[in-house]
């Protein structure tokens, strides 16, 4: 069993309406920007003081449900309470985002020359 709420119990059986809908993933990155999502998830999702959101585990879990309840009802040591401030169809969008993170289909991916040498402090 994971820690936190557990969205069937809270949610009853939530449903992403928005699987695989690239218009909603865009959507979700720009509020994924909009809403200052990035100021702890890093630019990209990365992570920075909050986790990154481009893992494959998570501590609350990350399944589209699970990922509902996190946003909505936020989670201890720093991620807010979103429910109430974001309509629930904004919510499945970022989720929806979230989803495409390190695939072909991430909107606004960052593409790097296979020649091209990233940057370094000097």
């Amino acid at each position: 069993m994971q820690p936190g709420i557990h969205p069937q119990v809270v949610f009853g059986n939530l449903k992403n309406p928005y699987v695989g809908d690239k218009t909603a993933a865009a959507a979700g990155r720009q509020l994924f920007l909009a809403y200052n999502c990035y100021g702890c998830h890093g630019g990209r999702a990365g992570g920075g003081m909050g986790p990154s959101l481009r893992d494959s585990t998570n501590t609350y879990g990350t399944s589209d449900a699970q990922l509902f309840a996190t946003i909505s009802e936020g989670r201890p040591a720093g991620m807010p309470a979103w429910g109430g401030r974001i309509p629930e169809n904004q919510i499945w969008q970022i989720i929806t985002y979230i989803r495409t993170l390190r695939t072909p289909q991430e909107p606004d991916r960052v593409q790097v020359a296979r020649n091209e040498v990233p940057m370094t402090k000097r």
